[in-house]
């Protein structure tokens, strides 16, 4: 398993690629709706199956009271069918848009990648599940067995997504389209550890930045 694959993002100080997409309330939202009054943070993430993105949608969410002075607003981004996204918009109170990229392609703009990997490699994934115990819990409740959302069962599509080994990432365009930070990695590297959103600390930081040169 190899990690991110730096070359291929977008540099910071350049246009950060436009998108429109549908969203799990039924409306669709584009990065350009945001241009001249939002800084964006574009969380790619394997979406609301995953238990482990739930912690970290957990962690956004209680970061946003401290995000909002600066003006910012968070989109997450996964390769969720937007029916999905719709039940789980239906079933839990979903902290900011949930943008459906069902076909890869805004990742893939943004520099993101996915590795193919044997049929053994997923079959330890779901056996270590199993054998491991169920999965952390998060705001939203606790995980299924195999990490599923609480109290829905998990697809066989989706129980594939949440195994995909692909790149995960968080990007701060600022309110003119210009990519001015990315925080991007496996979703576990080959040292066994995982991906995590960066600090509250640090993307205040980073929007204290845009602030002063602006």
């Amino acid at each position: 398993m190899n990690g991110a694959d730096r070359s291929r993002l977008v540099p910071i100080g350049r246009s950060a690629p436009t998108f429109r997409l549908p969203s799990a309330d039924g409306t669709s939202v584009g990065l350009r709706d945001y241009h001249g009054r939002k800084n964006v943070i574009l969380w790619f993430t394997k979406g609301f199956g995953c238990p482990f993105c739930r912690q970290q949608m957990s962690h956004l969410r209680h970061a946003i009271a401290a995000l909002e002075p600066f003006d910012a607003v968070v989109l997450l981004i996964a390769r969720t069918p937007p029916a999905r996204a719709r039940l789980y918009a239906k079933h839990f109170s979903l902290p900011f848009p949930y943008l459906c990229d069902s076909d890869g392609a805004v990742r893939s703009a943004y520099g993101l990648n996915e590795r193919s990997n044997p049929a053994g490699y997923y079959l330890k994934k779901v056996v270590g599940r199993l054998w491991n115990g169920r999965p952390p819990s998060s705001d939203f409740g606790k995980s299924g067995r195999l990490g599923g959302a609480p109290g829905l069962l998990q697809s066989p599509a989706e129980l594939v997504r949440v195994l995909a080994d692909e790149d995960t990432g968080l990007f701060i365009v600022d309110a003119a389209g210009t990519m001015r930070f990315s925080s991007v990695g496996a979703w576990r590297n080959d040292a066994g550890e995982r991906w995590h959103p960066p600090s509250t600390d640090e993307l205040v930081g980073v929007l204290k930045e845009i602030r002063r040169s602006n």
